[in-house]
């Protein structure tokens, strides 16, 4: 089994995925977890859909939604988060 928990920690490691923002980076769910369920800290799927965004721009998109953030920023967040993976997945991790 994948170690989901493993990815979402090695995105924290990454720069924030807007372009030139240099600021520490923390994981951004694109599929909506909620640290209520009781998954956040545990193997789920739903870890290998995080970016890493800074604080202000995980606060930003979690405002004025995905789709606007995309626009504002020219990123397609899908492509930046599997790119990550792909990343990952070929230093051996997973």
């Amino acid at each position: 089994m994948m170690d989901t928990l493993a990815f979402k920690t090695y995105t924290s490691t990454l720069d924030c995925t807007v372009y030139g923002c240099k600021e520490p980076s923390e994981p951004h769910h694109l599929k909506a977890m909620g640290k209520d369920h009781g998954y956040y800290n545990k193997q789920h799927k739903k870890h290998l859909s995080v970016i890493p965004l800074c604080r202000v721009h995980h606060s930003e998109v979690g405002t004025i939604g995905v789709e606007k953030f995309e626009k504002k920023y020219h990123l397609n967040l899908w492509y930046e988060c599997w790119r990550n993976l792909a990343n990952w997945l070929m230093r051996g991790n997973g």
